[in-house]
């Protein structure tokens, strides 16, 4: 009879670790300078790219996903990045989300109650000519 509660036990905690929900919000709207997730836009004008930049953000979640403990900050990574070498503005965007091994365990750890993923952020900054 203790294995099997035991067993139970185990499998309603691995239940409970495998499922959560999460929603990632990326808010960009304070960016004053132009973003584009392609550079078709930036085709129009001539321009020139400047600046490459990857850049790692991190979410995080209470509760198995179910409250949110902090967004990736787009506001302050792209802003920074075009006014570190006075751009004008961004394109080819591209925001990756995925959990990572580290991720992982840092849930793990805590048995989900706080969460983590990290977003890979990609794009080039322009200086239109």
């Amino acid at each position: 009879m203790k294995k099997i509660t035991l067993v139970l036990l185990g499998s309603c905690l691995a239940i409970i670790f495998m499922i959560g929900c999460s929603t990632t919000n990326y808010i960009g709207a304070n960016i004053t300078k132009p973003t584009m997730l392609n550079g078709t836009s930036a085709l129009s004008q001539k321009s020139t790219v400047i600046k490459s930049f990857a850049i790692e953000e991190y979410s995080s979640w209470y509760f198995w996903g179910l409250h949110i403990a902090r967004d990736a900050d787009l506001n302050t990574t792209i802003t920074d990045e075009i006014a570190a070498v006075d751009g004008d503005a961004v394109i080819n965007l591209k925001i990756q989300q995925t959990l990572t091994v580290k991720d992982y365990f840092l849930s793990l750890f805590t048995f989900g109650i706080w969460t983590r993923r990290t977003s890979f952020i990609t794009g080039d900054v322009i200086k239109y000519n």
